[in-house]
């Protein structure tokens, strides 16, 4: 073999071996790109989501039980409060909606990583129980303020008693889907910062 083959072969070897690493590099850009796109398409609206949802159901009974020691002559404060009540809950439903139609489209996106849907489906089964809950929370706090409306006092108080059944689901099962969706998001930033160092 030639000097002029023994070099030719030499450049064609390290051009191979160039294209491997730009191919490489590629497909790693590629992969924290797609990281990076969960983050900012499902992972912080859905951690701005629970957090919503998490004050907005305090919030929801922090207002009743607020009616609940006001004074009963003023009839102008309880409408306030009733609409108020309306109006949280009307948003409570609304990010329940918006939570699990993201978690859905999250769910389906093929830039996530198996195990990362896997994660991603327990946390919609877990709003899905959380949805469930709702609409009873919600029904305890609509009898509540019937109750008030109607000038029944005690009957409103011991309707109130019955938020106590969702401490679990509003406190530490909640608490626990906040977790989650922030290991997520720590884990695929994590992910980038490997890929990037």
């Amino acid at each position: 073999m030639t000097i002029r083959k023994k070099i030719f072969v030499l450049a064609g070897i390290l051009l191979a071996l160039f294209g491997l690493v730009v191919g490489a590099l590629a497909f790693v850009q590629k992969l924290n790109n797609d990281q990076i796109a969960n983050i900012v398409a499902y992972e912080l609206p859905l951690l701005r989501l629970v957090a919503e949802f998490d004050v907005y159901t305090d919030r929801y009974e922090l207002v009743i039980l607020r009616a609940l020691r006001e004074d009963p002559a003023n009839s102008l404060d309880l409408k306030s409060t009733t609409s108020a009540t309306q109006m949280i809950a009307d948003g409570l439903r609304a990010d329940i909606a918006d939570a699990a139609a993201l978690l859905d489209k999250a769910i389906q996106d093929p830039r996530y990583q198996t195990s990362d849907r896997v994660d991603l489906a327990r946390i919609s089964g877990s709003f899905k129980y959380l949805g469930r809950n709702l609409d009873d929370f919600l029904t305890v706090g609509q009898a509540t303020m019937n109750h008030l409306n109607a000038d029944r006092r005690e009957d409103a108080r011991v309707a109130s008693k019955d938020f106590a059944k969702f401490e679990q689901a509003f406190g530490p099962d909640l608490s626990e889907i906040r977790r989650n969706l922030a290991g997520l998001t720590e884990r695929s930033t994590r992910t980038v910062s490997i890929g990037k160092s």
